[in-house]
């Protein structure tokens, strides 16, 4: 995985708890925090907050795209922090103009 390389990644703590409650569903609460823990502690992972405004602005791009709101809030911030590209498996990111990488 290019993260475990050092390459530098942005996400959210929504993004967070997302990743936190599919793998606490699938292998237990142990194994997600560990996996928390320990990609917080990689020098080039970056977690931006989100707003309430953040979250109103997603819930306006999500009606008018057809994507859910935390999809929405990723796209906004990677575009403002300049972000062009996204590892995903989600489609809904396909109508949102960013390049998908699943790699």
């Amino acid at each position: 995985m290019r993260v475990n390389e050092g390459e530098r990644v942005l996400t959210t703590v929504v993004h967070l708890g997302e990743v936190a409650n599919i793998l606490e569903d699938v292998a237990g609460s142990g194994l997600a925090a560990s996996f928390i823990q320990d990609l917080l502690l990689k020098e080039n992972v970056f977690v931006e907050p989100v707003t309430v405004n953040d979250n109103l602005e997603g819930a306006m791009m999500a009606l008018q795209k057809g994507v859910s709101v935390n999809d929405a809030v990723a796209y906004l911030t990677m575009r403002r922090k300049g972000v062009t590209e996204i590892y995903t498996f989600d489609k809904h990111f396909e109508k949102l103009s960013v390049k998908i990488v699943q790699e």
